[in-house]
């Protein structure tokens, strides 16, 4: 699904504004973090718990919350309208109207992928991935040689693969949503309280993490900003990205099954720390002296700032993707405390460095050197506390020596 996103980029690029773009992202970042908490994570119990009678009832439970909080989220948008289009500066403000209606099936569906994550039906959630992926981006290529409806159609086009996902997720669900015991959600209810005490506040600061520059890139550069951001994101870390996550997914496996042995968790590790070194290093440094040329080459003239962002945030972003497999291990070792305190820090950090850029320069390019110089740092620190888990090695010292050398060499030359 990612893959025929990343392949239609090239085309919405040519067919919609720099602003368009924009808008898109804040729409997607405002409901990525409300939908971290409309359910108050209790649909990731569905998993855990043994018994399918209280699966269910997690099920029913977490869909309950979902709709009655974007039920909430569609009021207070309703009255508070004229303020936040205001303050978010969006191109086109009626887009924010489809903020509750992305949350609700996004988070919905999600709850029911967790169902259906339970029964191992692994086909039907990668099937439902692709179908989603596909009735998006089909609309999104349609949208601009139709009279029909007006308006964002990449906000619409992302909102129809939406709810195509929710819909295909409920066909033939085993489930029933209807018939509720309100004694066995109380049950449920008190049984994962934790979840929305500890987990939803990670969730909430991971997403927060990735979704704070765009707030803050809208809210000082605009939409327009906000839009070359956006597609030197896509271009550079959401390819890097799957490879990540399939790489962290192997990653937890073995280390989880090897957790007791130093010397195997650390050989493993400083496998895959080598691996993705030499597989990320060509095309960051391809990035960073030729980003703005193969942007206008790629996707037109209108995009040449995107480049120049690109240029400016890939090796941030070669970070990115060489310490996330590596997040498993907070998992692995119960180091949950240790991982929402370095997102807390994180977001704190990279949203102090891109204000603390605008308030003195009030450039977009100096605001984001500032974020990615501060992004490594911290992704090297997480790194390195992450070896000194699974055992020591000299290579992420060598690495934190070299980016200090680069940053004397950047700052001076």
């Amino acid at each position: 699904a990612q893959v025929i996103a990343f392949a239609a980029l090239f085309i919405l690029g040519k067919l919609y504004t720099v602003e368009e773009f924009g808008d898109l992202e804040i729409i997607l970042r405002i409901s990525m973090i409300l939908t971290a908490v409309v359910s108050l994570r209790y649909e990731t119990a569905i998993v855990v718990e043994d018994d399918d009678e209280k699966a269910q009832d997690l099920t029913q439970l977490s869909l309950l919350l979902i709709t009655g909080f974007c039920i909430l989220i569609a009021l207070v948008l309703t009255i508070f309208f004229d303020e936040l289009s205001t303050k978010l500066e969006l191109v086109n403000p009626f887009t924010l109207y489809l903020v509750p209606f992305i949350v609700f099936f996004s988070g919905s569906s999600e709850a029911l992928v967790f169902w259906y994550n339970r029964s191992k039906e692994y086909t039907k959630i990668s099937t439902n991935r692709i179908l989603s992926s596909v009735t998006a981006t089909g609309y999104k290529l349609l949208h601009p040689i139709q009279a029909l409806v007006s308006g964002n159609g990449l906000a619409i086009g992302h909102l129809l693969g939406q709810v195509l996902a929710y819909t295909h997720l409920l066909y033939k669900l085993p489930v029933s949503l209807l018939s509720l015991s309100l004694d066995r959600l109380r049950h449920v209810l008190r049984k994962y309280k934790n979840f929305p005490i500890y987990s939803m506040p990670a969730a909430v600061f991971n997403v927060l993490s990735s979704s704070l520059p765009f707030l803050i890139i809208q809210y000082y550069s605009g939409s327009e900003g906000t839009g070359y951001f956006s597609l030197a994101y896509k271009f550079s870390y959401l390819p890097l990205s799957m490879i990540a996550m399939a790489l962290g997914q192997v990653l937890f496996e073995k280390i989880a099954r090897y957790r007791n042995s130093s010397a195997e968790t650390k050989t493993l590790g400083l496998d895959l720390l080598k691996t993705m070194i030499y597989f990320v290093t060509i095309p960051a440094l391809i990035g960073f002296f030729y980003g703005e040329e193969l942007m206008v080459w790629a996707m037109g003239e209108k995009w040449r700032i995107a480049g120049v962002v690109l240029e400016n945030t890939v090796f941030f972003y070669a970070f990115m993707f060489i310490s996330s497999p590596f997040f498993c291990v907070f998992d692995v070792y119960d180091k949950l405390r240790q991982e929402l305190v370095y997102n807390i820090v994180f977001t704190l950090f990279i949203g102090t460095a891109l204000v603390s850029a605008y308030v003195i320069t009030g450039d977009l390019i100096v605001a984001l050197q500032w974020f990615s110089l501060t992004g490594i740092i911290l992704r090297l620190g997480v790194l390195h506390y992450v070896f000194s888990i699974i055992g020591k090695n000299k290579l992420t010292s060598i690495l934190i020596a070299l980016w200090l050398v680069g940053l004397i060499l950047y700052i001076f030359l």
